[in-house]
């Protein structure tokens, strides 16, 4: 746990260090509006002076690059701000000042701010790129617009917009336009979420690995969804970059067989963090995401969907015993196997990363000295041969105690390490100790299986439920042997 908190830390720490533009006002954003507002031009045309809409329309932002002082002018053709070259300065008196630190524009000015008053200075940052929030851009009217509401299946454009700049002696205007826009379906939205979420909580039944690339998909959708939304300058991005990276580190551990707890507290956050908290951009048409408003929603989708599915599917293995969870975890080709260091018959431990850079036949049986267990072993003991000849070591591992295993060795003159596994905690993170059929009932037990480790240690074959008699000829004939 140490360890995944220094990754989410150095992660949201790289992410969040980078500055936005400076902004007048420490204005909200809000995730989603049917409001389009839209920046036409500068007229006249200055070069090196930028003006755009940005945070969905809920502030201007003007970069001066033009070596000179520009003015944007109050409500009331008063001096609100200055970007000079060594900064943009506020004219506290000016009433657009309070006006314009929320996007409600609800803050009371002062009584000594007024539009007729000298203006007085204050420096709000160093940066030649400002933000501010302008009612004059906006729909400020109450419910629907007229137009919106006789006809809400297109859209209206509202009105055309001035915001009035000032260089030296010279009047320039920003114009743009204000257009409503329809709303997108968000029942279906939110319904795709959710079938998301149960389709992968399904998948998430056959273990908590299965989720593991989901993790790590969503993780990174999410992160580059919040990374482009604070280069942008939207605020608040800092839970859904940490909850991203908590769902990387998360799927990561997930797909090296680590417990299911980190898999669903990344879910929960994922899903909170980076899903619901944006979930306003299923029931509007504007976001604050560059592109296709679809491209936002289904980030949106994908965290709700995979951080719900992590989330289940985590505390439902939490609240599984042992063998139950064994059942559904079971080992494909290409899994990370299970690292493990057991005791031998001889009275050594082996460690399967000690045979890292060979391949290994690792082969569950049920109990030593039993008459099936005892043919499985010799015929492996007859090809150890011909498989060690092919680039195979073989190794036999049962929940017996090493005393047992001695005695098997030396009465069956056993040439390969047998390892005791006697708390079935190996045995159950390969998925092979668990509910069985045996003589037409369902007991509980070891499950006779083999696994094939690659020399990396990760899984090529997994065979489950084998037959004691005959598997080793045609495990010869999978592996080409024969």
């Amino acid at each position: 746990m140490r360890r995944t908190a220094l990754v989410v830390a150095v992660l949201a720490g790289a992410l969040l260090g980078p500055a936005g533009p400076a902004s007048a006002h420490g204005g909200e954003a809000p995730d989603a509006t049917a409001y389009r507002t839209e920046v036409t031009g500068v007229s006249p045309a200055e070069p090196g002076l930028r003006v755009r809409a940005v945070e969905a329309g809920a502030r201007l932002e003007l970069v001066n690059r033009t070596g000179r002082t520009v003015e944007v002018l109050g409500y009331q053709g008063e001096p609100y701000l200055e970007v000079r070259t060594d900064g943009t300065y506020e004219n506290v008196n000016s009433p657009a000042t309070y006006t314009n630190r929320t996007l409600d524009g609800d803050t009371p000015a002062p009584a000594g701010a007024s539009p007729t008053a000298a203006p007085q200075w204050r420096r709000v940052s160093t940066d030649t790129t400002v933000r501010w929030h302008d009612q004059r851009t906006r729909w400020l009217g109450d419910g629907l617009p007229p137009p919106a509401r006789a006809d809400p299946s297109r859209s209206h454009q509202l009105r055309d917009w001035v915001v009035p700049l000032r260089q030296g002696v010279r009047t320039l205007e920003v114009r743009g336009t204000l257009t409503w826009e329809p709303p997108p379906p968000a029942g279906l939205w939110w319904a795709g979420a959710l079938a998301l979420g149960a389709g992968l909580t399904a998948l998430g039944r056959r273990g908590p690995r299965s989720l593991g690339p989901v993790a790590l998909v969503a993780g990174t959708i999410t992160l580059g969804y919040a990374v482009t939304r604070l280069s942008l300058g939207v605020a608040g991005q800092a839970p859904a970059i940490v909850a991203a990276a908590l769902a990387v580190v998360a799927g990561g551990l997930t797909l090296r067989g680590r417990p299911p707890f980190l898999l669903a507290l990344a879910g929960a956050v994922l899903a909170v963090f980076g899903g619901l908290a944006d979930a306003g951009v299923f029931g509007q048409a504007v976001v604050s995401f560059p592109g296709p408003s679809w491209v936002a929603r289904l980030a949106v989708l994908v965290a709700i969907g995979a951080g719900l599915a992590m989330a289940v599917t985590g505390v439902l293995r939490l609240r599984r015993p042992r063998y139950l969870r064994s059942m559904t975890e079971r080992l494909t080709a290409g899994d990370p196997a299970p690292e493990f260091t057991l005791p031998t018959d001889n009275g050594d431990t082996l460690t399967l990363k000690d045979l890292r850079g060979r391949k290994v036949i690792l082969y569950v049986y049920p109990a030593a000295m039993t008459p099936g267990c005892t043919k499985q072993a010799c015929d492996f003991r007859d090809s150890l041969g011909s498989l060690q000849a092919a680039g195979y070591e073989v190794v036999g591992i049962s929940p017996d105690a090493p005393a047992k295993l001695a005695k098997f060795r030396d009465r069956d003159a056993i040439t390969f390490p047998l390892v005791s596994d006697q708390d079935r905690s190996v045995l159950s993170a390969y998925g092979a100790f668990g509910e069985k059929q045996m003589y037409g009932k369902t007991v509980t037990g070891v499950i006779r299986s083999t696994f094939v480790i690659d020399e990396n240690g990760a899984i090529a074959h997994a065979f489950y439920n084998v037959k004691a008699t005959g598997h080793v000829a045609k495990l010869r004939r999978d592996l080409g042997i024969d």
